[in-house]
């Protein structure tokens, strides 16, 4: 596990993206007040994958469909036994690969 806190949002960010790249990790949680200035900053990334994630369904289902690397909360949105369940749903939940991969592969060819 990795707390990055101390950090300013774009610092954090860049070092959950870096240690995924690294292969020092394979999942990621950002929090900030939004979850949307995380969510740019990771998806400007080549080969990373992150969702701002708000509900139960989307917080495990875009691990399970997208092979989704990094998800982003907003401390301002989302209550903090919410978040918490948010975050264990994504930290739990597995790609499940096979159709799903034909739309990971489109994303890793771009740009």
């Amino acid at each position: 596990m990795m707390d990055q806190s101390s950090s300013d949002i774009f610092e954090a960010t860049m070092n959950i993206v870096e240690a995924i790249k690294n292969k020092t990790a394979d999942k990621g949680i950002v929090i900030d007040e939004y979850g949307v200035a995380p969510f740019m900053i990771s998806t400007k990334n080549h080969g990373i994958i992150c969702a701002p994630v708000y509900d139960d369904y989307t917080s495990k289902m875009t691990r399970m469909h997208n092979a989704t690397q990094i998800i982003t909360l907003g401390s301002a949105i989302s209550a903090e036994k919410l978040a918490c369940q948010l975050a264990l749903n994504f930290a739990e939940a597995e790609y499940d690969g096979g159709r799903h991969q034909v739309r990971i592969d489109m994303l890793d060819r771009m740009v």
